[in-house]
């Protein structure tokens, strides 16, 4: 009966068909922007903990820094990574919250600082200009 009912062509039994798929839609698009909100908000959360990470790394980088050996030809593969993590930052630098801006910008003066006193001076302005360019 009800196959019967909502296939007929009368005008009435359209306009009732429209109105169940048009109610339905409705209420899938209100469900959609409710979960897409949550879905964004996750995300920014999750590139505030990433970004979180490396503050922290540079940090690291900071304090092993006199460690490293000058005369090791590896120090420029710790210098590319470093500004991996530079850039990786600046791809999320629309996520980034002032307090975390405040802390990178400490961890990276710190990390320039260390540098320099371990007469690394060219790869801290290397690093200095990845910054400037990707993250300010």
């Amino acid at each position: 009966m009800a196959y019967s009912r909502l296939f007929q062509n009368t005008l009435t039994d359209w306009g009732f068909t429209i109105t169940v798929f048009f109610g339905l839609l409705s209420i899938a698009i209100a469900i959609g922007f409710g979960l897409g909100k949550r879905v964004d908000d996750f995300l920014k959360e999750t590139k505030r903990g990433t970004v979180d990470e490396k503050i922290a790394m540079l940090y690291g980088y900071a304090f092993d820094v006199k460690t490293w050996d000058i005369s090791n030809k590896n120090i420029q593969y710790k210098v590319e990574r470093i500004k991996s993590d530079l850039r990786t930052i600046g791809r999320m630098k629309n996520a980034i919250q002032q307090g975390q801006k405040e802390d990178l910008i400490t961890a990276k003066d710190k990390l320039i600082d260390e540098m320099k006193t371990n007469n690394l001076k060219d790869q801290a302005s290397d690093l200095e200009r990845v910054f400037n360019s990707w993250i300010l």
